[in-house]
């Protein structure tokens, strides 16, 4: 079947992309230019992901989630952005270019509810890895006037079990479509009345995705970059997660391994093994925010 494109002419179609070669070639450039990271625009481009992709269409002509279309697309179940292994197998499907189209932005959508209103009551980011201590300053900060929002504690109501008696994705979507009603909620009316602030734990290995929250919720980020050994650690004296140290672990060096900077951060990278307190956090942040008052 052939096609006509405004720009380059008749195309003919042989899969389900929708843009002819030459404009999708022209699109896939300008999306690794301006909005992929550049260590995953690099893996994409490597031999180890193309022949990790040409294995996936053999092994799956048809994509897996309509079962209908041709397979064009290779997607991480889990996204390589949320933690998901770049290669293996088990977290890959091939799908055609409707469905991935539809995952993406589904995902984008639930990960970055753009539609969010600017909140009326200040809001504080807390960001880190498993184990640097996000709940636990959280804990220190807050009272009856202060509502948290952490989506661990919210999948832990939703799944009706105690936190961390779960998977990374178990009940994710409406957790996140909570989550996003609780955020929601920081713009209503009388929200004053009932809060005073708020605090978003978030774990957000990437600098770029702090930014965007931050921009979002006109908040500031507080970055608990707690040394690697610290958190894992901190995991294994955990009496709660002290059964799933390989499942933490792995977490842990995946936020490590896609961290990036970004000088909106209030960066906290105690030396020691010890709990944060309000006295670190006040004395550690930058000059300009040298009292919590004035971070949230």
């Amino acid at each position: 079947m052939k096609r006509l494109c405004a720009i380059h002419g008749l195309w003919e179609k042989k899969t389900s992309i929708s843009k002819c070669p030459k404009c999708n070639k022209l699109y896939n450039k300008n999306y690794d230019k301006n909005y992929r990271n550049k260590e995953v625009t690099k893996f994409y481009n490597s031999s180890i992901w193309k022949k990790i992709r040409k294995r996936v269409l053999m092994s799956e002509p048809i994509c897996r989630q309509c079962t209908q279309s041709i397979s064009s697309h290779i997607d991480h179940i889990i996204p390589i952005k949320k933690g998901g292994c770049k290669t293996c197998l088990d977290n890959l499907q091939a799908l055609c270019n409707s469905c991935h189209s539809y995952k993406t932005s589904k995902e984008d959508i639930l990960h970055r509810p753009y539609w969010l209103p600017t909140p009326k009551i200040p809001v504080l980011i807390i960001s880190g890895p498993s184990g640097s201590g996000k709940s636990f300053l959280s804990n220190e900060l807050s009272n009856d006037r202060i509502l948290v929002i952490d989506l661990d504690v919210i999948k832990s109501k939703l799944l009706g079990r105690d936190i961390y008696c779960w998977s990374e994705s178990d009940g994710l979507e409406n957790a996140l479509l909570e989550r996003n009603r609780l955020l929601a909620s920081l713009s209503a009316p009388n929200i004053s009345k009932e809060f005073d602030s708020a605090i978003f734990i978030i774990s957000a290995p990437n600098g770029e995705t702090r930014e965007w929250w931050s921009k979002k919720l006109n908040s500031n980020v507080i970055l608990l970059l707690i040394p690697k050994k610290i958190c894992k650690n901190r995991i294994e004296n955990d009496e709660r997660r002290k059964d799933k140290l390989e499942y933490f672990n792995n977490i842990i060096d995946k936020w490590f391994m896609t961290y990036t900077k970004n000088n909106i951060d209030y960066i906290i990278d105690s030396e020691g093994g010890g709990d944060i307190s309000l006295q670190t956090l006040t004395s550690k942040t930058t000059p300009q925010h040298k009292s919590l008052d004035k971070l949230i």
